[in-house]
This record gives structure tokens, C-alpha cells and sequence, in this order.
């Protein structure tokens, strides 16, 4: 018979199979299991002996995934808000993974992605799709106007 502490472990390790975890996930997760949460705290603390979870390590994994995604600061810190991860640690990994040019170099690629699939729409129609997309992609209206600088859609 297995007691709540070998229950949360492998509920844990389970979860990590998939993907890297936040603490805040991570709890969530196993409270939801109806785990009590004296054996989530006692978990989450050999998660962090065994080096299994760290907000830092998942913080730059998560933002180094979703810039490949294409998207965009601030959807990323969105996401990471959500997930519980602090503001400046939020703050300190963006600022080191996106920099303004990395960030106008992927609107552009968006861009003329996009442009492929609009190409057959009238252009005030298809400026205001491909905004709308890189918006809600987690991109300014600062950072789309300055990319798209001298371009034409």
C-alpha cells in the first residue's frame, strides 16, 4: 500500500514527464489530486532536493520555447504570471532573451508569413489582420510599427 508521500512523488514525477513544471503548477497539480497539503509542501521540497523543480531553470526554458513559437514578450509574461513565476525573475530572463532586434527580426518573419496567407485581401484589410495577430501574439504597437518601418503590407 502506498502512503500519501509515494502517492504525491509519482503523481509529480508523472507530470514531469512531460514537460518542465512551476512550483505554483506543480502544487496546483497535486492539491487538485486531493493530496493534503502538508505532503505537497513536503513533495514540493524533495522536488527541489532531487533538482527537479526550479522556477529559474523553468522561467528560462518556458521563455526559450515560446520566442521560438514566435511570440512575444508580453504574452510570454503573461503566461508566466499565471504560472506563478515572481515579476523579476519574469523581468530579469526577458530582458537577457529579448532583444529589441531578435524581437523586430520575428515580427518580420511573422509578417511575411502572414502576408502569404492575406495576399489576396485588400491592404487596409490585411494591416489590420496582421496587427491583431502579432498583438495577440504578446507584441506592441511600438515594436510592430518600428518592423514594419519602410516595409509596406
Amino acid at each position: 500500500m502506498m502512503d500519501g508521500f509515494q502517492k504525491a512523488q509519482n503523481t509529480a514525477l508523472r507530470l514531469l514527464k512531460f514537460r518542465y513544471r512551476s512550483e505554483k503548477e506543480m502544487r496546483d497539480h497535486l492539491l487538485r489530486k486531493d493530496i493534503s497539503p502538508e505532503v505537497v509542501d513536503r513533495t514540493v521540497a524533495w522536488l527541489y532536493d532531487q533538482r527537479l523543480l526550479d522556477d529559474e531553470l523553468f522561467t528560462e526554458e518556458w521563455i526559450r520555447s515560446r520566442r521560438a513559437g514566435g511570440y512575444g514578450a508580453f504574452r510570454v509574461a503573461r503566461e508566466l504570471r499565471l504560472k506563478g513565476i515572481a515579476k523579476e525573475t519574469i523581468d530579469r530572463h526577458l530582458e537577457r532573451e529579448y532583444g529589441l532586434d531578435d524581437r523586430i527580426k520575428v515580427i518580420r518573419e511573422l509578417i511575411e508569413r502572414r502576408m502569404r496567407l492575406l495576399r489576396n485581401e485588400p491592404p487596409l484589410k490585411r494591416k489590420r489582420k496582421i496587427y491583431s495577430y502579432l498583438l495577440v501574439r504578446g507584441f506592441s504597437y511600438d515594436e510592430i510599427d518600428r518592423a514594419l518601418e519602410g516595409g509596406d503590407l
